[in-house]
């Protein structure tokens, strides 16, 4: 199990790299792809730092489906925007941006 810091500073990450796309998103598999490795050993480690920006509403969840299939994507929002380049601050980021 990561220590704090380390949680904070990867969800730093991730919502460094969701910001970097704003006010588009990312799709789940390609964040899942390139930043699964980040988390090691905790393979619950990215959902569920996913689910904290979001319940924190530094980031959005969509989904749709297009030719029977569910794609989920995830945006981040002004709110996260402001976390990432330190003008707000979230006691469960470290701010990378």
């Amino acid at each position: 199990m990561a220590d704090a810091a380390d949680t904070k500073m990867r969800r730093g990450l991730l919502l460094s790299a969701l910001a970097a796309q704003y006010p588009s998103g990312l799709v789940e598999r390609f964040i899942t792809q390139q930043l699964a490795p980040m988390y090691g050993g905790e393979p619950r480690g990215l959902p569920q730092d996913l689910a904290y920006l979001a319940e924190r509403k530094l980031i959005r969840r969509d989904e749709t489906t297009a030719l029977g299939m569910t794609i989920v994507t995830y945006t981040c929002t002004a709110d996260g925007v402001c976390v990432n380049e330190g003008s707000a601050k979230d006691p469960g980021v470290q701010a990378i941006g």
